[in-house]
Formats: structure tokens, sequence, C-alpha cells
């Protein structure tokens, strides 16, 4: 079943460099079908069904890449996942249904050379600047910034699933 979930959450996406990006592999996949299948056994298992439907939000990833070398344009992109379960039951039998449902959403946006070439010059001076200053090296920003010698002020490992 991770194999099946796995090959529809990849063709949702449909864009290895999201994919990659996001590290969402069939680890994650494996774990998020575990966790939806145990929600699911300990509701049918909690509930005597005459009829609902339940649906829990498993994944829910917001991003905004900025430009880059590699890849010279703003990308907006948003990834839900959310499990669900029902339950029918007529006179004689009684169903219980589980899945995963997705949402994939992305926008990319390109700078447009013909509004850039119409801006006067002091003007695309001065919006290189800012944009050196925003996104100078990262790495700098934050050593200076967050670590500032200070191994407290590193910022904490990230939670495991």
């Amino acid at each position: 079943m991770v194999t099946e979930v796995d090959t529809w959450f990849q063709a949702l996406i449909g864009d290895k460099d999201i994919l990659k990006e996001t590290e969402i592999g069939t680890n994650v996949i494996a774990r998020i079908v575990a966790e939806s299948e145990a929600q699911f056994k300990d509701l049918a298992a909690d509930l005597r069904c005459y009829e609902w439907n339940n649906e829990w939000k498993v994944l829910d990833i917001g991003v905004l890449r900025y430009p880059d070398p590699d890849h010279p344009l703003f990308k907006v992109y948003r990834i839900q996942l959310t499990a669900w379960s029902a339950c029918k039951r007529t006179k004689f039998n009684q169903s219980y249904s589980n899945g995963i449902t997705g949402e994939f959403s992305c926008r990319e946006y390109r700078p447009r050379v013909s509004v850039i070439a119409e801006l006067a010059e002091s003007v695309r001076k001065q919006a290189v600047h800012e944009a050196e200053a925003m996104f100078g090296n990262p790495n700098e920003q934050c050593k200076d910034t967050l670590h500032s010698g200070n191994p407290s002020s590193a910022p904490p490992d990230p939670v495991p699933m």
C-alpha cells in the first residue's frame, strides 16, 4: 500500500524539483499511511457505526522559493494531504473505508523583461541594491544573526515525525 500511495503522491506533485526540495519520500509517506490507518482503526473500534465521516490534515506545506542561478523565478507552492475515514451502516451490513486525498497548487512568477526595461536606471539600481541586501549570502547572515558565536542561539533540530 505504501508504494501505491508514494506513486500517487509523486503523480500528484509531478515536479521533481519540488519532490527533491520537500524531501517527502517513501519513508514519510509510510509514516503518513501508518498514522492514518491507526487513527482509522481507533475510530472504528471506539464507535458503533451508524454513519459517520471524519477527516484530518496530515500534511500542509506552503513554500515560497526565491530565484537562484538554477531557477531564475519565484515559485510558490502548497501541498495538502488529508486522511479520511467513513462508515456506513445498512440494515444487515456495515462498511468502513478510508484513504488519503491531496491538493497541490503551484505558481511560477518570472520577471517581465519589457517592464524592467522601462524602469529608470536609478530604480533598477535601487532594486538590485535592496535585493542584494535582502538575499545576500544566507550562510553569512546565519552566522551573524542566528549563531553569533553562541551555540545556544543555534536553531533547534527538527522534530522527527
